[in-house]
């Protein structure tokens, strides 16, 4: 469940656009990049490939994953947000049960707290 974020390929020197890519996977595809080389050289070398010199950046202008997702009460039907939360943490005290119910809910029944008769979602920003 990640969000799709635009990736940009660089000028090595300059560092002005060549190509957008629609997501990480189309530019790895391309260049024949394994993403856990991408992920160390966004992090550590502000995404530059030495040996062969490219760069990359995410569209957004983040140079980093996206590693932290909010939480959003969904009512039931409608799907409509009843309230969000900028952490699980804080939608877990609220409600009185543990940061994993929300996780296991979301990851294994829809988002739906049996116990609760409420539903959870990631919302990503």
């Amino acid at each position: 469940m990640g969000k799709r974020r635009k990736f940009n390929q660089l000028d090595y020197v300059t560092g002005e656009v060549i190509k957008t890519y629609s997501s990480i996977k189309e530019a790895l595809e391309e260049h024949k990049i394994d993403r856990a080389r991408l992920h160390k050289m966004l992090a550590d070398n502000d995404g530059k490939f030495d040996k062969r010199h490219l760069r990359f950046a995410y569209g957004d202008g983040s140079n980093r994953p996206i590693k932290r997702y909010g939480i959003a009460e969904i009512e039931d039907g409608t799907n409509k947000i009843i309230k969000q939360y900028a952490r699980i943490e804080e939608a877990a005290e609220a409600h009185y049960i543990s940061e994993k119910t929300i996780r296991n809910a979301i990851a294994y029944n829809g988002g739906y707290v049996k116990t609760l008769g409420v539903s959870f979602r990631y919302i990503v920003g």
